[in-house]
């Protein structure tokens, strides 16, 4: 098997070789793909992030291009022909975006393959972010994308979580939240009326979401079409209506913010 490497703003990574096949997963811009192609423009493998297996179009790959330099370190970052926001755009990268810097002008950078962005909007790989719910809380009203990963266009509950756990560079994270309540953090009382902090993760079947203080959760929810700030209490009774029981609260060690 190859190493290959996107050069799309995001591609999806499919349960069969079809397009109108369900979108399980994305890859963004400068991620990995470990596979072997199968024919008919397709390859079968897995996401060198995380392990997720799929079937990928060759036509957003290219065989291992570049070392990152840099990350996506917002929501979203516009590409522009120059490094002049006037200039015409030639994409949208979202969060987690892995890029390789050429240059600098002004307040711009030049990434390869791809264009000028602001360099404020970028993050050098070996700079990680502290705050990993601040990380999650930039994603706010990005519109919700079952199986995405894009925060420039649509992201799912698990993939918000797994971003901004992602962006510290402490936790290697499962893309899905069943895998994700398995392996993060240590379970805490998950009663009313239980102890509840900036960071806590709230577990569902197929949902997650991380507290922002003691009383607001931040969640990517079809309900709202959208990641919302929302009572806590508020999402467990509206869940519950529809037959959706908290099944864990999570609390990450050594996250004291």
């Amino acid at each position: 098997m190859n190493i290959w490497q996107v050069t799309t703003s995001e591609t999806g990574l499919h349960r069969a070789p079809d397009a109108d096949a369900p979108l399980d997963s994305q890859l963004l811009f400068g991620e990995c793909f470990i596979g072997t192609p199968i024919g008919g423009g397709w390859i079968k493998g897995e996401a060198m992030l995380d392990g997720y297996p799929g079937f990928v179009a060759l036509s957003d790959l290219s065989e291992w291009l570049f070392t990152p330099t840099h990350r996506v370190a917002e929501a979203r970052t516009i590409a522009y022909a120059e490094p002049d926001f006037k200039s015409p755009h030639r994409r949208l990268l979202g969060m987690n975006s892995l890029v390789k810097a050429l240059k600098s002008e002004g307040e711009y950078v030049f990434i390869d393959g791809v264009g000028w962005v602001f360099a404020d909007e970028l993050s050098r790989t070996d700079s990680p972010a502290t705050d990993f719910v601040d990380e999650a809380y930039k994603l706010r009203t990005t519109s919700y994308l079952w199986g995405g990963r894009n925060g420039a266009l649509g992201i799912d509950c698990s993939a918000m979580v797994q971003h901004a756990l992602w962006a510290t560079g402490k936790y290697d994270t499962p893309r899905d939240s069943g895998p994700l309540a398995a392996c993060v953090g240590v379970p805490i009382e998950i009663g009313r009326n239980a102890d509840r902090r900036r960071g806590d993760l709230f577990f569902w079947s197929s949902h997650v979401g991380v507290m922002l203080n003691e009383v607001e959760l931040l969640h990517s929810t079809i309900c709202r079409r959208r990641i919302v700030t929302e009572p806590v209490d508020f999402v467990l009774s509206y869940r519950k209506e529809f037959g959706s029981e908290l099944k864990s609260v999570k609390r990450i060690p050594d996250y004291n913010f």
